[in-house]
């Protein structure tokens, strides 16, 4: 593949970065989402491609960008629906937050924000949100730390593989993990919630993302140059049956408190 014209890269032309997202850049996210490999097909990336984790971690530090941006695993989920983006908001409990493909009729393109970025010769194109305003609103970005990054995933073919995550991670509170829940006959969704209430002894946490420590945000727990520390996990249900996807059936109502009552009743989450 041809390198793409740095010009692409700049993010003051990137929906969701240095413009505002309006109706097309959802539905281009649904398509571009749901182009992703399922999760379950991706390859990990900290056993598989270290290497890759290494540089792009190294082009972060270089940049001092570790507080607003982290490598994350470019993945999909469940195919999301026509007329539909991925959304995360609260749930109200615990400080969890879950995940679900979310209408863009019923959506105000200036309450919610850009969460990840896949790479593309064309640019940078938001492929999941949050709702409320951009936690790094008014942060500079550079041009050049935006075309280092994306070159080089575009030229080791890592675009289906690695994706940007924007945030603000300068006082991380804690090491999140992602589950995937089936509940009932609903839309399929993910779940987020702290890496420390998951039961690892029926759950696998795979590093999904990674912390940079940027020069003057010595707070953040970055782990070292060779072994950086995850940002987030996917949580893996291995036991008894290793399905990855947690399934629910004829557990009531898809509403935040019997979620969370379920899978502590489960043994899933612990310490909740």
């Amino acid at each position: 593949m041809a390198a793409p014209a740095t010009a692409a890269f700049d993010p003051a032309v990137a929906p969701g970065l240095g413009q505002p997202l309006n109706a097309k850049d959802l539905d281009i996210a649904r398509f571009v989402y749901n182009e992703l490999p399922y999760f379950e097909a991706q390859p990990h990336l900290h056993s598989k491609h270290p290497e890759h984790i290494k540089a792009l971690n190294d082009i972060i530090r270089h940049h001092s960008m570790g507080h607003v941006v982290r490598v994350h695993s470019a993945h999909r989920h469940a195919i999301i629906p026509d007329g539909t983006v991925r959304l995360d908001t609260g749930m109200g409990v615990h400080g969890f937050t879950w995940n679900r493909a979310t209408e863009i009729k019923v959506l105000d393109v200036n309450k919610i924000h850009a969460t990840f970025f896949k790479i593309t010769e064309n640019g940078l194109v938001p492929i999941e949100f949050a709702a409320g305003p951009s936690p790094i609103a008014g942060a500079d970005i550079p041009a050049e730390f935006v075309a280092h990054f994306a070159t080089y995933i575009m030229d080791n073919g890592l675009d289906s593989l690695i994706a940007l995550e924007i945030g603000n991670f300068a006082k991380l509170p804690t090491t999140m993990a992602e589950m995937e829940i089936q509940w009932n006959t609903e839309e399929p969704f993910t779940l987020n919630v702290p890496a420390s209430v998951i039961n690892v002894d029926v759950m696998e946490l795979i590093p999904t993302s990674w912390n940079v420590k940027a020069n003057n945000q010595e707070s953040v727990p970055s782990g070292s140059d060779s072994n950086p520390r995850p940002g987030t996990y996917y949580a893996a249900a291995i036991r008894p049956v290793n399905t990855h996807k947690v399934f629910f059936s004829g557990r009531g109502p898809l509403v935040p408190e019997n979620v969370t009552k379920t899978l502590v009743e489960m043994g899933l989450l612990i310490n909740v």
